[in-house]
Order: structure tokens, then sequence, then C-alpha cells
């Protein structure tokens, strides 16, 4: 008598389980249907770090209906420091602005919203070759990375140059006031370290190094957003430097008349200046495998031992350094503008995109 229920409950199960398991499906495209279907927060700009908001701020100003969702705490401290409206809830937007790929992946099927690419890096580095990159409308900086993304059959690509260096260009920058809040002395040369972070960032080699070089010049130090707490503390720590931490280094890289870096696509913002650049590569084997084309680093005085450094920055800095034609080819094909405009630009598109309906028009 016992036997009889069991088997008849062993059987029955499976059968119950695919129930519960086809009506949770049908339950979730049901509701996901009519999540699409039912946006009401317009565009929305999603950003998980500082450097992601460093990256639309100048767009911002031409699109100031653009709603902010800050998805760490990080990013929402930087926000409330520059008085940013922003929220941690969940929206449902007809269209998302990323500077990365995982949120919008996270939050919502590629399929069912229209999504903006304001890639956070030039793309010096492979996140340009990703496959998600046809699943966007890319906002590109200059023809070589439109070509590259042309190869790769994506179909929606827009050249406007890039926004977070329009100030470089448009008379908004006045060193000397720079160099006063920074309390640095206007007679001498000045050298900003703004390494990457990982295993080619040269952070952890660099400190003393660094120190050295503040006897002669002007140092200013930022380090990467994602650098680990201990180099952030360590480099703190060297009086003799200006430590900065706002995530958005134009302002530095404008007073610079040296900039020392690494495996980072900050190198070729700063390159847009027409300045000599230091890359401390100890592994350039491995950069070259992790770089598009490291070619473009050839732009750069490039050292492998730490100690090359200092000599390297004085023979730049005491010289009659000129950017040589390989240089100015490299930058010249990686930005189309620079006539202080592309944060227009990048909005016009943005908003042309709004306009365009359907979010199932991909």
């Amino acid at each position: 008598m016992c036997f009889y229920p069991r088997v008849k409950k062993l059987v029955r199960r499976p059968a119950i389980d695919v129930y519960r398991l086809m009506r949770r499906v049908i339950f979730t495209i049901i509701w996901w249907r009519k999540r699409c279907w039912n946006r009401t927060d317009g565009t929305v700009l999603y950003i998980s770090l500082p450097m992601h908001y460093a990256m639309f701020s100048a767009i911002h100003k031409y699109l100031p209906h653009v709603r902010i969702v800050a998805r760490k705490g990080e990013a929402a401290d930087y926000l409330e420091r520059l008085s940013i409206d922003y929220t941690t809830a969940k929206l449902y937007p007809d269209l998302v602005i990323v500077m990365d790929y995982h949120y919008i992946r996270r939050e919502f099927p590629i399929w069912g919203i229209r999504a903006v690419q304001v890639f956070h890096g030039i793309g010096c580095k492979d996140f340009i070759d990703r496959k998600d990159n046809r699943d966007y409308l890319c906002l590109v900086p200059g023809q070589n990375l439109k070509k590259r993304l042309e190869k790769q059959g994506v179909p929606a690509i827009r050249v406007v140059g890039y926004p977070k260096t329009d100030c470089f260009f448009d008379q908004t920058l006045d060193r000397e006031s720079i160099l006063h809040s920074l309390s640095l002395d206007l007679s001498k040369k000045t050298i900003l370290y703004s390494p990457t972070w990982g295993s080619l960032s040269s952070t952890p080699i660099a400190a003393d190094s660094i120190k050295k070089l503040s006897s002669d010049y002007n140092v200013i130090v930022k380090l990467h957003d994602l650098s680990e707490p201990k180099w952030l503390d360590l480099y703190r720590r060297i009086d003799t430097i200006r430590f900065v931490e706002e995530s958005n280094v134009t302002s530095y890289m404008f007073v610079a008349d040296l900039m020392i870096s690494d495996f980072s696509s900050t190198i070729f913002e700063f390159a847009q200046l027409f300045r000599p650049i230091i890359t401390i590569l100890p592994d350039p084997y491995r950069a070259r495998e992790c770089a598009h084309d490291f070619s473009w680093w050839e732009i750069t005085r490039m050292i492998r031992e730490i100690d090359e450094l200092k000599p390297a920055a004085d023979k730049l800095l005491e010289g009659d350094w000129m950017p040589d034609t390989r240089y100015r080819e490299v930058v010249n094909s990686i930005f189309s503008y620079n006539d202080g405009k592309s944060a227009m630009r990048a909005a016009a598109a943005i908003r042309e995109y709004e306009k365009e309906g359907t979010i199932w028009k991909r």
C-alpha cells in the first residue's frame, strides 16, 4: 500500500516540473514583452565607474533630458560630488547610452532595446573588436575605428570626434589657473603620470622613479579608477607630488609638458596635444598581444626598465622635441576632428537615433 503512492509521486513529478517551467517561461515572456512596450523613461545613461560619466559629461550639456543610472556606489559618489542628478532605480527606457557592454546585457536583452555605445577609451585595445558592437549605434572619434568596425559588419557607425577632449580646443581651459589650483610652480615643466590598471600597469614599480622626477619637475599623478587601494595609498603618501583623484584627467593633460603611462589609451588622448609621451612596458610582448595595433605605441618613447625613466624624461623635456611624421599620422587617423565640437556632433547623432522610432528596428 505504501509502495504505489511513492511510485506515482515519482512518475508525476517530472510532469509537474515541466509544467512549472513552461508556466514560468510563458510568464517571463509576457512580462518582458509588456516591459518592452511600456517604456516611460526616455533615454538613459548607465554608468558604473566615474570615468564613464567623464566620457559623457561634455555630451550631457547638449542632452539635459538624459537620465543617469549609477549602478555602483563609487559612480554615485562621483555624481554627488559634481551635483549631478542620478538614480539607482531600474528604469524602463526607450534608448540606453553605455560606455561598456555588460550593463545593457544584464538589464535588458539587446534585442529588446536600442542602445548607443560611446567607448570609454580610444579603442587601442581589443574591446573595439567585440561582436557586441553590431548591436549598437557606435560613436567613434575617427576613420581608423570606423573602418575597423565596418570590417566586422557593424551597421550603425557615426564619426563624431572625441567629446572628452573638446576642452583641448574650445578655449575653456587655462593653464595657469589649473597649476595654481594644484599649488604647482609655474616656472617648472610639468609631468603627468597616468597609468592603466591590471597586469600591464606600471603602478607597482614606478613609485620611486616618479618621486625622483618631482625633484626637478611638477609631477601630477592620476591612477586608474580601478587601481588597487594599496597602490592608491602608496602614491598618496608621496608628499612631493600632486596626487589627484578626479576621474576626468583632461585638465591635467592640458597642463602637462610630458605624459608617462603604459598600456593605457589615455596616451592617445594626450597625443592630440602633440607633446612627448613615455610608456613603461616591462613586458612588450604581452602588450603586443593585447593591442589591436601595437605600432601605435611607436609614437611614444618606450622603456622596459624603470631606471630608464628619469634619463628619458630629462632628454625629452630638455631637448627641442617635435612630433615626427608617424606621430601625426597616428593621431590624425584616430581623431577626425580637433574643433571642440565633438560633443555637439555626438549629441546630434543621439537625438537623431532617438527619433528613429520602434525599439524593434534592430
